[in-house]
């Protein structure tokens, strides 16, 4: 079904294609780190490590499965938003976890002798293979080791739609990305040619990584520049628009002005694991069902969407069989992922939609292990030492008005079992942080009507994000650039502007 499963260590699947890119010398990269190190250490800021711990966070994960997919719980961020979400996640770490040899991460996860790693294991094990976070590595490469995509002189090189399908819209066919040929290995089998594989796992997060190359070389037009120049335009424009379109859709104005104005005091050197392991994971709840793709495919389940199952154009992923590139007939109408489309994200909120609950890898076939992703989050978290909620909430000074109680998590149970495990389990007064934080959310929306992050996870996600901006140079946070060369209007940039200059973004 997908060409990387959850669960399946990114790392692996980069090393299938690195023949098709040039390799050097590895550099430093940007490790994992603590937000608040000494939580971490504190036994009694953590889950307790046993048995029953590890049982009863596969009961509450099980809890999350949403088999109905009530539209009533549809929120009103646009469901582009989920998966610029996820590109952005991409850009920011790639995890390299070591293994046993063969073992995946659903395995790990499924050992019934699991327990939180220690400091020293964490760091030794767990690796980030990003150089700069936010530095749009997944579309131009780790640059310090030219492990560069496919060119055409100052341009990106594209892959052309398949010409067998009739296409409703675009004029051109530069639409997909540029890849191998038929191979009889799933893992193999038409691979994209980018540095990230995990920007090719489904069609929407492939359709944002074809529209990145696209604004690229639509810079190099517009400003007849170099490869290099447009880089940096495009690095500028982009982390513009993740400050002012995608973290004001789940963050709340006061976290973002916080961090950026009253960061904490000593930020971490590295990605923050509480971000990274918990806070950030909330899109796995805004995940759909099914999408309206384009005015051909009203209604394509998540399923479909897998970028093997889209190549091969049936209902399951063949290897060696269907188009080379893209159907014609499958490009995105992004219009419907906007304001005004059909596509709604789902509501921050403790569920999840059920495919979720059963994961299955390129061959369509059942993951070995964990095959629930929110089992797979919750026991992540409890593996690498993640503070909970409530260790969190009193660090960072949370009003103690916004701080959750029991009643909050009765009152924002999605049915009585999961309440049931909370009240059965520690995790009423120790809540797992990524389960916190979509309870939290949860009581956001019923507060405020809003679809945004509470306290906690708006202020972990905030920071950390402001940070990783602040941190690349010339950055617009130290000095005061606005945007100006891919404007429709002065000093605006949205994702939407990105997509128009791509020339995918179809008139409304």
């Amino acid at each position: 079904m997908q060409r990387m499963a959850h669960g399946v260590n990114s790392s692996d699947r980069a090393s299938e294609i690195s023949t098709a890119l040039t390799t050097e010398p590895e550099v430093p990269t940007v490790p994992f780190s603590f937000m608040f190190p000494a939580l971490s250490d504190d036994a009694n800021k953590l889950l307790t490590p046993s048995e029953k711990t590890l049982g009863d966070l596969a009961d509450l994960g099980a809890t999350m499965e949403d088999k109905d997919d009530n539209t009533d719980f549809d929120s009103t961020i646009p469901a582009a938003y989920t998966y610029f979400a996820q590109f952005v996640d991409h850009d920011i770490a790639f995890t390299d976890v070591h293994k046993k040899e063969g073992q995946t991460d659903s395995e790990l996860l499924n050992d019934k002798n699991l327990s939180p790693w220690s400091k020293t294991d964490i760091a030794d094990k767990v690796r980030n293979k990003r150089i700069v976070p936010l530095g749009l590595e997944c579309v131009y490469g780790n640059l310090t080791n030219r492990q560069l995509p496919p060119r055409d002189g100052e341009k990106f090189a594209l892959g052309r739609v398949c010409p067998h399908h009739n296409r409703i819209i675009y004029k051109d066919e530069d639409n997909d990305l540029v890849r191998t040929g038929h191979s009889p290995d799933f893992k193999k089998d038409r691979a994209a040619l980018i540095n990230d594989p995990r920007n090719d796992s489904n069609l929407i997060v492939s359709q944002f990584h074809v529209a990145f190359l696209r604004a690229h070389n639509e810079i190099v037009d517009k400003l007849k520049c170099t490869f290099e120049d447009a880089r940096l335009i495009l690095l500028k424009h982009y982390q513009w628009m993740i400050y002012h379109d995608l973290l004001p859709r789940f963050v709340r104005k006061e976290e973002i002005e916080a961090a950026r104005y009253d960061p904490f005091e000593e930020p971490p050197a590295g990605v923050p694991l509480e971000f990274s392991i918990a806070a950030y994971r909330f899109g796995h709840s805004m995940i759909r069902r099914s999408y309206y793709l384009n005015d051909s495919f009203p209604r394509i389940s998540l399923n479909r969407l897998f970028m093997l199952t889209v190549l091969s154009n049936g209902l399951t992923a063949t290897p060696g069989e269907g188009c080379l590139n893209l159907p014609g007939n499958k490009i995105i109408q992004w219009r419907k992922f906007f304001e005004g489309g059909r596509n709604k994200a789902r509501q921050i909120r403790p569920q999840m939609v059920e495919p979720l609950f059963t994961l299955r890898d390129e061959a369509s076939q059942h993951v070995k292990g964990e095959k629930r992703l929110a089992v797979q989050d919750l026991k992540r978290g409890y593996m690498m030492r993640i503070p909970t909620g409530q260790a969190l909430a009193g660090r960072i000074g949370i009003k103690k008005e916004e701080e959750l109680t029991a009643d909050d998590f009765q009152k924002y149970a999605v049915n009585s079992k999961q309440f049931d495990v909370l009240k059965t389990s520690e995790f009423l007064t120790k809540t797992p942080l990524w389960f916190y934080v979509l309870t939290e959310a949860a009581k956001q929306y019923h507060v405020t009507r809003k679809d945004q992050l509470g306290p906690v996870g708006g202020r972990i996600v905030a920071e950390a994000i402001v940070e990783f901006i602040r941190r690349t140079p010339d950055s617009f946070l130290n000095n005061g650039w606005t945007p100006s060369d891919l404007c429709f209007k002065p000093g605006k940039f949205l994702i939407t502007d990105l997509l128009r200059r791509a020339g995918v973004l179809e008139n409304p």
